[in-house]
């Protein structure tokens, strides 16, 4: 039978549904180990083993009220994984990462939205308690987002938007772990292919300097005429129609009219694959049955023929990502005869060391650049206002440091209603994160754990009509409860505002860009004629001081393109990063050209 008679033999009957959960079994010796019934189902698989360990760790050593807020907390998130399908995809994450633990292969302690479920911390999923940190579960998995289908018994869930859990492991270890799940589902996994195809400007840079044998800088003065909004390139198409300049070009000689034609025609192929960093495919089926595969030219590995946003509508992703830092950690705790997990973060050494040593050489996010900077000025008590740093050290919000320090060193801090300062307390009363959204909308104005997310979702990706729905009814339920318009004003305001840096962590290079001088760092738009500005010497390769020879001012249209790592820069098409290939290019020609930007 050959793969399209497979496929739609499948396709008719199954994948209009939805995409089908792979198998797990677990065996009796796992079972035994967790200390649950052999015959029992997956719910009781996954339920148990966690309200154990809560009962082991955790129920006599907290408050009343902590042990309420636990419970409660605990069983929402049981029944929100029940509704949505998730409980087989918490089994499967169980297999999967706890194989980790038996075969000393270290995991990383949380990443992502997944650290706050709290279900998940007591299933030694992650390492880090969402309730003492006030992390959000929506963020991770809610009803909304989430919406199942079982017809004849049978789960299927929409892979693309289903729960997503990033597991961060040993770089050492990852291919042990890859060899066990190719072993544990064999035949039912791959990895999973990225594709970048020419759009209209690569494909007439390509052929211009190709079929003219153009240099590459007298094609860019060519194909810097096409146009793109948000990443998006125009098509050869609609650029001929916009643009004077590519219709001149293209008038001055035949060869030119001829190299566009063959660039319409090439235009939008492939023109070249990759491989997913971390994903790895779970099928229920056997993968050669719906998937085309085929083997990769460096590792000799079965990858599928489809992309990531194919292969998520007939299956799951698992996100296994290796990390040196992990191997490091381990490597340092070990010899010093430790063990990295039981590291207390919140011990005081590590802050007094902080406030008098400025060496922060291997600290991830804060050894150099404006964190360092910020983390040095604030001198950080404690692992949450670490965080705080990291979440201040941004354009946007670095506006509010001088509020920061005069709270982390004087507790002094602005009060606006007692249960918003309450929610704030930890942040010196400043909105920095989207779990502080989240628990406002739900604790102050009373709104379900659904809603709150979608406001904060609103927010985060600035849905300015989605806000806008949002804000009346927040209004009504202010007044419900007995929250006066001034309140909510402030606070819808503040979010208004925070948008611009509040929840990711991004990198924005934009009109309040931060630079270093040799005064040390401020606003671009601070900085005068004369003063000297930290750049990076191409020739030399190397950073050093340049002095500002002019400011000029003008009115450019900025676009914002996320990273593939999650990062943001919005910046003007024309405005140039030194690339891998260590030039200078524009954000025209890396959005265009698929380039790697070198950042700090």
């Amino acid at each position: 039978m050959s793969f399209d008679d497979k496929f739609q033999k499948y396709n008719l009957s199954v994948f209009k549904n939805g995409a089908r959960l792979p198998e797990i079994k677990i065996s009796n010796e796992d079972k035994q180990k967790l200390k649950i019934p052999e015959n029992c189902s997956n719910k009781t698989h996954t339920n148990t083993p966690a309200w154990n360990a809560y009962s082991a760790k955790f129920e006599r050593a907290i408050t009343k009220d902590s042990r309420e807020a636990a419970i409660s907390r605990l069983k929402f998130e049981f029944d929100v994984f029940d509704k949505t399908g998730t409980i087989d995809y918490i089994l499967l994450l169980m297999k999967i990462f706890l194989w980790c633990d038996a075969n000393n292969i270290v995991r990383g302690p949380a990443r992502g939205s997944a650290g706050g479920s709290y279900a998940l911390y007591l299933l030694d999923l992650i390492y880090i308690n969402p309730l003492t940190h006030s992390l959000n579960f929506t963020r991770f998995l809610n009803e909304a987002r989430a919406k199942p289908k079982y017809i004849d018994g049978i789960l299927y869930v929409d892979g693309k938007t289903f729960a997503d859990f990033d597991g961060d492991i040993s770089n050492i270890g990852r291919g042990r772990l890859v060899e066990n799940i190719e072993k544990e589902f064999h035949g039912k996994t791959c990895k999973i292919l990225t594709i970048q195809y020419l759009t209209g400007k690569t494909a007439l840079k390509d052929t211009i300097k190709s079929y003219l044998e153009y240099s590459e800088q007298d094609s860019l003065e060519i194909t810097n005429n096409i146009e793109s909004l948000f990443g998006k390139v125009d098509s050869l198409s609609k650029t001929l129609e916009k643009s004077k300049a590519i219709q001149k070009w293209i008038e001055e000689e035949d060869r030119n009219k001829e190299a566009f034609s063959i660039a319409k025609g090439i235009e939008g192929l492939i023109r070249g694959v990759g491989q997913h960093a971390s994903g790895v495919f779970l099928s229920y089926f056997p993968v050669e049955d719906i998937v085309p595969t085929e083997l990769s030219s460096k590792e000799n590995e079965i990858v599928s023929g489809y992309d990531m946003e194919v292969v998520l509508t007939l299956g799951l992703k698992a996100d296994v990502l290796g990390l040196k830092t992990l191997d490091y950690i381990k490597t340092t705790a070990d010899l010093v005869g430790i063990d990295f997990k039981k590291i207390d973060v919140n011990h005081q050494s590590i802050y007094d060391y902080f406030a008098s040593n400025h060496l922060y050489y291997g600290l991830f996010q804060i050894e150099d650049g404006l964190t360092k900077s910020v983390v040095a000025r604030v001198k950080p008590k404690n692992i949450d206002q670490l965080a705080a740093c990291i979440s201040i050290s941004r354009p946007g919000a670095l506006k509010f440091i001088d509020d920061y320090i005069k709270y982390v060193h004087n507790g002094e801090r602005k009060l606006v209603y007692p249960k918003i300062d309450e929610i704030l307390e930890q942040t010196g009363g400043l909105i920095l994160y989207q779990e502080q959204i989240n628990r406002i909308c739900q604790e102050v104005y009373k709104m379900s754990a659904t809603d709150s997310d979608e406001i904060r979702r609103a927010i985060g990706k600035k849905q300015k009509d989605e806000m806008a729905k949002w804000e009346p009814i927040l209004y009504e339920n202010g007044k419900i409860n007995n929250i006066s318009d001034v309140i909510t004003k402030w606070f819808w305001d503040t979010c208004n505002a925070s948008a611009d840096y509040l929840f990711n962590a991004s990198h924005c290079l934009s009109p309040d860009t931060i630079v270093e001088t040799k005064d040390g760092y401020k606003m671009m738009v601070d900085t005068m004629a004369g003063e000297f500005i930290k750049a990076f010497n191409i020739e030399k390769q190397t950073d050093e001081y340049v002095k500002v020879l002019n400011i000029v001012e003008n009115e450019k249209e900025l676009f914002e393109v996320e990273l593939e790592d999650g990062r943001k820069i919005s910046a003007s098409l024309d405005h140039k990063f030194l690339c891998d290939d260590m030039q200078m290019h524009t954000l025209e020609q890396i959005i265009t050209d698929n380039l790697n930007i070198i950042t700090d």
